[in-house]
């Protein structure tokens, strides 16, 4: 006896979403393209089948998923999160850090901003590792974070040749330490710089 699965797209996008959470991609990949021929608008299928594709080695097709997702319904937040992670294995960090954060995902933000700019200043570009550090900054990390970020600012700015903005960030920095030492290192960083 053969068992014919319904041509109904919810059943099929329903199969092919436990599928995938079940580890069969592939088997999810064809219920789900199914299932997006069945009802094209479909915005939780077209999700689905963007991670399917994903998990396939099929980046292109699936950011263009997202997009299309979110063309349709722009505050898709599922969708946001899934094309930013998309979009930072591609290496496209500031398309990356723009759909973190209409994710909700401030802190992945963060620090895929800081990672962008470790990644800058690896390559001696200096005066973008500086603003994406600014970027990581202002998207509110972690109190540890804030103070690593922004001492790495500084070393940016103070490689770039910008010492009086290097000094500045060093001073800011003092201002929002704890410790003595910590204050005292800030400071007679600040100086050097300007010196």
């Amino acid at each position: 006896l053969v068992q014919v699965e319904p041509r109904n797209a919810a059943y099929l996008s329903t199969l092919g979403n436990a599928l995938l959470l079940d580890g069969q991609t592939s088997e999810a990949l064809a219920r789900l393209r199914t299932a997006i021929a069945l009802d094209p608008k479909s915005l939780e299928t077209r999700n689905a089948l963007a991670i399917a594709l994903r998990r396939e080695g099929e980046p292109t097709e699936a950011i263009a998923l997202y997009l299309l997702a979110l063309a349709d319904n722009p505050d898709f937040v599922e969708a946001h999160f899934n094309l930013a992670s998309a979009l930072a294995d591609a290496g496209d960090i500031p398309g990356a850090l723009e759909h973190y954060r209409a994710a909700g995902q401030l802190p992945l933000a963060s620090t895929q901003a800081a990672a962008a700019a470790a990644a800058a200043t690896n390559v001696l570009a200096f005066d973008l590792a500086a603003a994406f550090y600014r970027h990581a900054i202002a998207l509110q990390p972690t109190a540890e974070h804030r103070n690593q970020w922004t001492a790495s600012l500084a070393r940016s700015l103070e490689n770039a040749g910008r010492p009086v903005e290097a000094a500045e960030v060093y001073l800011d920095a003092a201002a929002r330490a704890e410790g003595a030492d910590e204050i005292e290192v800030l400071l007679n960083d600040s100086r050097r710089v300007v010196a």
